[in-house]
């Protein structure tokens, strides 16, 4: 770790309190933690079948869980500032993040448009992408604070920052292997391409294995 990372834990004296600050124990404890309580909402909304915005809202509030669960494990378990969640960097950050995701977005679906694999057959109100972009934000805060707050994080710290990134990967794709209709070459595709990318902000450095 270099020294404009984000800090280690203020590990309290005892053996109890050094065991539990051990890098794998840290990290199940802050994932499980997340799983635990985050997660049964969104399972509840799949079996009660809810659909559209209803839906969209649900996973809204699992990802506020997920935040709020991760600031208490860093702030009181980690004993220390959670700086990669600070407010002053959110919207640039959001911003940027967002902007350069649709632009890539946008030229997949150009390249596909000129090879004639998309075509046009109708235009959609504005409304009807309400829905999809909620529950895709929602999502992405979950994912993001589990695989790489956690995951990514405490391996990094442990393992360096390239085993971390390769494991972080394999990881989260292997997460999505549950997903309906899911098999092994959506796990790899998700595995590079959603997996194998990982910004910390700020003074933080980056690392990127795949856009």
């Amino acid at each position: 770790m270099l020294p404009d990372m984000v800090p280690s834990p203020n590990r309290r004296p005892g053996k109890l309190w050094a065991s539990l600050q051990f890098p794998l124990i840290r990290m199940l404890i802050g994932f499980a933690a997340i799983a635990l309580l985050a997660f049964p909402i969104l399972i509840l909304a799949h079996g009660l079948r809810l659909h559209g915005l209803a839906y969209a809202a649900v996973h809204v509030v699992s990802a506020l869980i997920a935040c709020g669960t991760y600031l208490v494990f860093v702030r009181f378990f980690e004993r220390r500032t959670p700086a990669e969640l600070a407010l002053r960097e959110l919207l640039p950050q959001f911003g940027t993040g967002f902007g350069v995701g649709a632009m890539l977005f946008c030229t997949t679906v150009a390249f596909l448009w000129f090879g004639g694999a998309y075509r046009i057959s109708g235009v959609n109100p504005p409304m009807a992408l309400l829905a999809p972009l909620v529950n895709a934000l929602g999502a992405a805060l979950l994912e993001e604070l589990a695989v790489r707050g956690v995951l990514f994080r405490i391996l990094e710290e442990w393992l360096g920052t390239w085993f971390a990134l390769g494991l972080s990967a394999l990881i989260f794709g292997l997460l999505h292997a549950v997903n309906p209709g899911a098999n092994w070459r959506d796990v790899t595709g998700i595995a590079l391409e959603g997996g194998g990318c990982s910004r910390r902000p700020t003074s933080m450095r980056a690392s990127c294995g795949s856009a």
